[in-house]
């Protein structure tokens, strides 16, 4: 008889637990609506289960953050860059923009680097994430105009969740930028952890 009731205590625990986990919508919604000169966007929830949300931030200068919460069906995705789900999320978003640029909406996608970095916004809780810069060249669909693209993954579990986030801006002024995206992504980041 013990033995149930520890059972059936510890099946709440777990339980109680994995509800815990807060919904990813709630997460991102809690994200400021400004970071320095980026302005939020509404989160948006995707349908299909383990997609999760995202939510983007937009700089007058054309710079794009957007931040996606999503576990794939994965009850806790593991903190950190070590587990194969935060691997197989990374190759998965890199294969994404190779499907698009074989759609016509990219050209010359080449990958610039690919590795761990450490994000450390100085607070003593510096963060690893798996980085991939990314070149390629975009047509504006409205004006034909094409655009040379920096574009940046990084990617971690976070949360419970994977936590990838997408930076990207026109490749002449990337150095320019450097420092406003770096603060940006911070102070984003800082929030995300807590």
């Amino acid at each position: 008889m013990k033995k149930w009731i520890w059972i059936t205590v510890l099946a709440i625990f777990m339980a109680a637990h994995v509800q815990a986990k807060e919904p990813p919508e709630a997460i991102l919604q809690s994200l400021p609506d400004r970071v320095k000169t980026f302005i939020a966007s509404d989160t948006v929830s995707y349908d299909e289960p383990g997609l999760g949300a995202s939510r983007g931030y937009n700089d007058p200068d054309g710079i794009v953050i957007t931040l996606y919460l999503y576990d794939l069906g994965v009850l806790n995705v593991e903190d950190g860059v070590t587990s194969e789900i935060i691997l197989a999320a990374k190759e998965h978003a890199i294969e994404d923009i190779r499907q698009a640029e074989s759609m016509g909406y990219y050209n010359r996608v080449q990958i610039i680097s690919d590795r761990q970095i450490l994000f450390d916004p100085g607070d003593g809780r510096s963060l690893k994430m798996l980085s991939t810069k990314l070149s390629y060249i975009m047509k504006n669909p409205v004006t034909a105009e094409q655009h040379q693209v920096a574009s940046d993954l990084y990617l971690t579990g976070l949360r419970g969740y994977i936590c990838k986030i997408r930076v990207s801006r026109a490749a002449a002024r990337e150095k320019e930028w450097e420092n406003r995206i770096e603060d940006a992504l911070y102070t984003l980041l800082s929030i995300l952890r807590r």
